[in-house]
């Protein structure tokens, strides 16, 4: 592969070494054994685009093709993510801070949607097409759901098989991970659903992913052990219409850096987020929603704290 960085299109065009007849593209292009990508001002969005470019030639010439858009352009964009200390090339990594990455921003584009009230549910997304990316928040969306499907402790395999599909570049692609996960799929648009509200930095997809119980219906009380450690889970109780009682007791530890902090139900005052104390018990009660149109509930719980 030959790859050429841009600093000054003019000079480079003058030179011979950017083709009049590429397409208009906002960071990298590639196309046969070259590509190209504009120059940045931070060292790790500049290896990005080269890993990104890099990955696409990878994919079409030593695997025989890179699938749909949001494939193509979201493993690209999810085996840039990088750490690279002068010596050694980590690809693929989890990045735990924004500091990390300089300039590449893809968390942020989703965040921004989100907030805006864009948000896509991954059949949406199977159908994107080439001219949505020549815009950047397309790239988010494509690296968030590569990201997800491919660390989503219920995807990670069927995700996986569809490296074997890569000349089927039709919205169809995913349809055998769909199939693979048929009776779960509501459950799996949950998961989405939360990646997508609380995406960050150091966000944990198999801990966040929802722990489901059977369920039962209550009678009398009930008490339900849940893991500090773990995301969302299900008390496994279906309650009759009525009024109820929560309350919440035991301890863990939250660790930051080096230091540890005890804590219970009512969280600790050191760091807040969104409006609540930094490990206080939450709770949210949902029915069978049917997420292919509604907000799971998980995304507006009440603080529970010892008890309500």
């Amino acid at each position: 592969m030959s790859g050429f960085l841009i600093q000054d299109a003019d000079v480079m065009r003058r030179a011979g070494l950017l083709p009049d007849d590429l397409p208009a593209f906002p960071n990298g292009f590639f196309r046969g054994f070259e590509f190209w990508f504009y120059d940045q001002p931070s060292d790790f969005y500049r290896r990005c685009l080269m890993l990104h470019e890099g990955t696409h030639a990878f994919m079409t010439h030593h695997l025989g093709g890179a699938g749909p858009p949001w494939y193509f352009e979201g493993m690209a964009e999810r085996i840039a993510v990088h750490r690279w200390d002068g010596e050694t090339l980590e690809l693929d990594a989890r990045l735990k801070d924004r500091d990390e990455a300089p300039l590449w921003g893809r968390v942020r584009l989703v965040q921004d949607a989100y907030a805006e009230g864009r948000g896509y549910l991954p059949e949406s997304l199977f159908g994107m097409d080439n001219q949505e990316f020549l815009k950047n928040e397309s790239y988010g969306w494509a690296w968030a759901l590569c990201e997800f499907c491919g660390r989503h402790p219920k995807l990670t395999d069927s995700f996986a098989t569809l490296a074997e599909r890569l000349t089927d570049r039709s919205p169809d692609f995913a349809l055998p991970m769909i199939e693979a996960n048929r009776d779960g799929w509501n459950d799996i648009r949950e998961d989405w659903q939360l990646f997508v509200g609380e995406i960050d930095y150091g966000y944990d997809i198999e801990r966040a992913s929802v722990v489901r119980r059977p369920t039962d219906t209550l009678s009398g009380s009930k008490e339900v052990e849940v893991a500090a450690d773990r995301g969302w889970q299900s008390s496994g109780l279906i309650l009759p219409a009525g009024s109820y009682e929560f309350s919440a007791s035991g301890e863990y530890l939250m660790r930051t850096g080096d230091e540890e902090w005890p804590s219970g139900p009512d969280g600790i005052s050191i760091d807040w987020y969104r409006g609540e104390r930094v490990g206080r018990m939450m709770l949210a009660i949902r029915g069978g929603e049917d997420l292919a149109s509604v907000y799971t509930p998980l995304l507006q719980p009440q603080p529970l704290g010892t008890g309500v």
